[in-house]
């Protein structure tokens, strides 16, 4: 779920940035002429940016949080974790009881 709500609030962030950036442009061109250049010229570096390297950037870190939750989850049900597990706390206890000894 966290997962999702990540990726929506990339995706509207960048649209929003995208187009605050348009109208600051379109401001700014209509403030020198009557036809709105900048904003022909600056949004493409802009799109560049938020249609293709930041969703791949998105892509490899959702790709690797996936694979660590599903490491951790699947390594907690394994039954050699397990064993692992309760061989290491009755070393532990054998130990605290010899040195109480």
């Amino acid at each position: 779920m966290t997962l999702c709500l990540r990726l929506f609030g990339n995706i509207f962030g960048g649209m929003v940035v995208i187009d605050l950036w348009m109208h600051l442009m379109e401001y700014l061109s209509y403030m020198i002429c009557d036809f709105p250049f900048l904003r022909c010229l600056t949004v493409m570096p802009l799109n560049c940016f938020f249609d293709i390297f930041e969703p791949l950037v998105q892509a490899y870190i959702f790709t690797i949080l996936t694979a660590a939750n599903l490491g951790e989850g699947l390594e907690s049900v394994s039954p050699e974790t397990a064993e692992k597990r309760r061989l290491k706390k009755a070393r532990k206890l054998a130990k605290k009881q010899g040195a109480a000894a």
